[in-house]
């Protein structure tokens, strides 16, 4: 482990790195994916499982909120952007950022404001993904 007297910042990231590996295991033993109460309305009727502040990097003017749902990735910064899973070829992290990448589409970067959001998102989307390609699911809710 880094030290915090020889170098504060990489000692500061790699505590919450470790916060967020953390919370991760603790999402991954929990079975069943989180349901995440929101009246926010572009959620509609899809189940949402995570919400956390993102920014668009192409757009880093527009900080607001990523809403990962049964449905889709939704984007809410300035305007709204959704990504339907259908759409989501692969989520993958470095560092704090989703890399997106879409079926015809040019991929997308997500920055979130921890590695503890960065790693629960992608693992959260990464479940939702493979839930759509090996089939229906239960407690997914619809796709």
């Amino acid at each position: 482990m880094i030290g915090a007297a020889e170098a504060p910042d990489a000692a500061e990231a790699q505590e919450e790195m470790l916060d967020g590996l953390a919370v991760l295991a603790a999402a991954l033993t929990a079975g069943a994916l989180p349901v995440v109460q929101t009246q926010h309305r572009v959620v509609g009727t899809d189940t949402c499982h995570f919400l956390a502040p993102a920014t668009l990097v192409a757009d880093v003017d527009a900080g607001g909120k990523l809403l990962v749902t049964s449905a889709r990735l939704i984007l809410v910064a300035g305007g709204v952007k959704t990504w339907p899973w259908h759409q989501v070829a692969e989520v993958t992290r470095a560092d704090r950022d989703l890399l997106v990448t879409l079926r015809g589409l040019p991929p997308v970067r997500l920055r979130m404001n921890s590695y503890e959001h960065a790693l629960v998102a992608c693992a959260l989307t990464q479940r939702l993904i493979a839930a759509r390609t090996t089939g229906p699911r239960d407690e997914d809710g619809p796709s």
